[in-house]
């Protein structure tokens, strides 16, 4: 069914309370009187409390915890994104392609942020006296994903008007989450009931739903805002009335700075997963923790700065989960109580013997304990244990030569996949005329890599060997003829062209074939604008060079033709 004419969307979110629409994010459709005559869902319309059509077979719930990780893994993607479309070295359609791939990256995560806050509070995870400032904080992070995506393609020569408005809209769809007002169904507002907020030390009233007026001007309606009483006018239980839903005054907090310690910490467990322990490490959240002792900071503005705080909004809940199990660890350690049988020292050390066993893959040689151990514990703490790539990239900047000793003589040289790499680099250079360092690429600011960097890029896959090797002989083929140049445009080296020809070039001027420079003008000779030429023409060729001279079958061939001379003339008999 097509959405009603005259009518327009705006993204609410629901608690559970309002059964006529979905729970979690929804597109409410309201109409030109700010009245909610229904909703969206996949794109389709529904009426009010219309059931939503589901597919016949149930996929499988996914869990906070998979959610969690699937926001790790597309942050990172994102950021991969964002770093590749600032790239002023490459070409606009390559920037073009990275900035939509920020787009779908941006969305996608956006949907899981949704995804995740619905599941926590399904899962009880998540209350709602915290939910609405969650779901603030999702259309706050799709504000900021727009705004980069607008500065990206600024710099492109694009105006950036469409997005300018859809960045207005989500503007005006946070205000109502934040400053919610009812939906109205007729001509009577949609309240909630009343609700407690989490420490117990204050009673408001549940919030309620609001529709986001976007270029649709919405009549304020009649009834009372979050934060009063239930209904119209109402009275919070014990208190007084107020006029024209005026919320009441606050009640006395007579709790003990103990007692407000302990509901503190006991509801920040509940709530937000989060120990005493966290506040006794995290020096921003164990600030809060103090003014609230100190009763300087209400219940609300306790739960509304933790959510604001930059350590608790930086990191994910396996993440905090993760940072619990170290502080743990090291409040075990300062009291000499550790015995290597906690889970973060048995994923420590699972972790560094990770490293290590890639470290002697990759390189050949062992990363000592304390550097792998240094690794591990960054891996830990990231969630990024299993993610393979990164521990390449933590590894690979130790890819550097190895001292060692042979015969008595001190050498040095590297080990494992980047000596494979690195002989691969020389074989290269020499098979098409040049030294490494003049095929060794450069970084994203144009400057030169050297033999180490090089390496460590091919490690961490940001350079292909395979690209490299195409790069040396497009280099290889400047100068060559036609000819030439497509045999290397097929994959050939320049040594490989030249080998029949350097073969019999080391013959006739007898010299060592593996000395032979690949930019020899002789040996350049042999294959010209008219193609290749043939061994017989070329052999006549070389006998004209000067180095000819000095062989010893042209000094027997003088010597012969000497002696003929001699005889003929019958001085030798």
């Amino acid at each position: 069914m097509a959405r009603p004419a005259d009518t327009y969307t705006s993204q609410v979110f629901n608690f559970g309370v309002d059964k006529n629409i979905p729970f979690g994010f929804v597109d409410v459709v309201f109409d030109r009187s700010g009245n909610a005559v229904g909703f969206e869902k996949d794109g389709k319309f529904y009426n009010l409390g219309e059931q939503v059509e589901v597919a016949k077979v149930a996929a499988k719930p996914v869990t906070s915890k998979a959610l969690s990780k699937r926001i790790d893994a597309l942050q990172r993607k994102l950021n991969l994104a964002k770093y590749s479309a600032s790239n002023t070295n490459i070409g606009e359609a390559e920037r073009n392609r990275y900035i939509n791939e920020y787009r779908t990256t941006a969305e996608e995560l956006v949907k899981t942020q949704k995804s995740l806050l619905e599941t926590q509070v399904k899962e009880g995870k998540v209350k709602e006296s915290t939910a609405q400032k969650k779901a603030a904080d999702v259309i706050r992070f799709d504000i900021r994903t727009l705004e980069e995506r607008r500065k990206l393609e600024v710099r492109l020569g694009k105006t950036g008007t469409e997005l300018d408005n859809e960045i207005q809209k989500k503007k005006t769809e946070l205000n109502n989450v934040l400053n919610p007002k009812p939906v109205r169904y007729g001509t009577q507002p949609n309240t909630v009931p009343q609700a407690s907020m989490p420490f117990g030390g204050r009673t408001v009233t549940g919030a309620t739903l609001a529709p986001a007026a976007t270029s649709v001007s919405t009549p304020t309606p009649t009834g009372v805002s979050a934060g009063a009483a239930a209904g119209a006018g109402g009275t919070p239980a014990g208190g007084k009335g107020g006029k024209g839903g005026k919320a009441e005054e606050e009640v006395t907090d007579k709790r003990s700075k103990e007692q407000r310690y302990s509901d503190a910490v006991a509801k920040a467990q509940e709530l937000y997963n989060m120990p005493d322990i966290i506040f006794k490490n995290v020096d921003s959240l164990g600030r809060l923790l103090k003014r609230y002792v100190n009763n300087e900071l209400t219940d609300a503005q306790f739960v509304r700065e933790i959510q604001n705080d930059a350590w608790y909004r930086t990191n994910s809940d396996e993440i905090k989960a993760r940072y619990v199990q170290l502080f743990n660890y090291e409040d075990l350690v300062n009291t000499g109580r550790a015995q290597g049988t906690t889970n973060y020292e048995q994923e420590i050390d699972r972790i560094t013997r990770s490293v290590q066993a890639e470290a002697r893959r990759m390189r050949g040689v062992e990363v000592d304990d304390a550097d792998a151990r240094a690794i591990a514990k960054d891996l830990y703490i990231f969630n990024l244990d299993k993610d393979a790539s990164i521990i390449r990239e933590r590894i690979a900047r130790f890819i550097k030569p190895v001292a060692g000793m042979i015969g008595g003589q001190l050498t040095e040289d590297y080990g494992g996949e980047a000596l494979k790499n690195y002989q691969a680099l020389q074989s290269l250079a020499k098979s098409n005329g040049f030294k490494l360092e003049d095929i060794l690429p450069k970084d994203a600011l144009g400057k030169p890599l050297n033999a180490q960097s090089t390496l460590q890029a091919l490690a961490t896959g940001k350079l292909d060997i395979t690209r490299v090797a195409q790069d040396v002989r497009k280099l290889a083929a400047v100068g060559q003829s036609d000819f030439v140049k497509e045999l290397l445009g097929q994959g050939f080296n320049l040594s490989d062209v030249y080998a029949p020809y350097k073969r019999r070039m080391a013959t006739i001027l007898e010299l060592p074939e593996d000395q032979i420079d690949l930019r020899d003008p002789a040996l350049q000779m042999a294959i010209g604008k008219q193609g290749d030429m043939n061994i017989f023409d070329y052999e006549k060729m070389l006998r004209n060079d000067n180095r000819w001279s000095y062989t010893k079958q042209a000094r027997e061939e003088v010597t012969n033709a000497a002696s003929a001379i001699l005889r003929n003339f019958g001085f030798v008999g």
